[in-house]
């Protein structure tokens, strides 16, 4: 349920078709179901559709940059059990 590092992929999109990214958040669905199993609990999941974020002036020289910038917007809106760890890599893969 912890905020694992971002792939670049949505920026190299984002960068091709001069589109936005928008950021969706997604809080408490991995207490709902529990890892290796089928198993549904009920709960709550809360859905944050964040702001259309423009992409026209992305670079790729700054794609790192990029990258931490919408991971940020993540990690400000996540609850504590779903904050990546402390000293887990952050950068892109």
């Amino acid at each position: 349920g912890r905020l694992a590092p971002f792939k670049k992929g949505f920026a190299h999109v984002a960068m091709a078709t001069g589109l936005p990214v928008v950021p969706v958040v997604i809080r408490g669905a991995f207490r709902l179901l529990p890892v290796d199993t089928f198993q549904l609990c009920p709960g709550e999941v809360i859905v944050e559709v964040l702001p259309p974020l423009d992409t026209s002036d992305w670079t790729e020289d700054r794609i790192d940059e990029h990258i931490a910038d919408v991971r940020a917007l993540f990690v400000g809106r996540l609850d504590p059990d779903q904050q990546p760890l402390e000293g887990s890599a952050a950068e892109a893969r």
